[in-house]
């Protein structure tokens, strides 16, 4: 069994609340993790920049909260290519571990809206 520490950023629409993918309000930018063994020992982490196809613009807030830029944001990789790294990278048994609901909310809207198998999310615990 490996347990996932996970922390995703995402961006929005500049546009604020006025979602312009009333499916997608947050868009994963970015997803960094590590992985621990049963002993809860770190064995292996995980980064990623993604690059938006809904947000293309860096949202001032999620600037000035993550440190991303437009820069960085622009050089981000597909999100299925980081998706299937990323499943692969979990293994087949895992539970995820999060600050909070949001990110489970959010990857499972990204896979939906990317058309992507959301069957491995697996457990997710807060």
């Amino acid at each position: 069994m490996n347990y996932i520490i996970l922390d995703l950023e995402w961006n929005q629409s500049a546009k604020g609340k006025n979602f312009e993918n009333k499916e997608l309000p947050f868009e994963i930018i970015q997803i960094g993790a590590v992985k621990l063994d049963e002993n809860f020992e770190v064995s292996e982490y995980f980064a990623a920049d993604i690059k938006p196809v809904f947000y293309r613009k860096i949202h001032k807030k999620v600037k000035e909260l993550t440190g991303i830029d437009q820069k960085q944001l622009n050089n981000g990789k597909d999100f299925l290519a980081i998706v299937e790294k990323f499943k692969a990278w979990c293994g087949d048994e895992h539970i995820f571990l999060t600050w909070g609901p949001d990110d489970s909310r959010i990857m499972m809207q990204n896979l939906l809206v990317h058309k992507l198998d959301t069957s491995w999310m697996g457990k997710w615990i807060n």
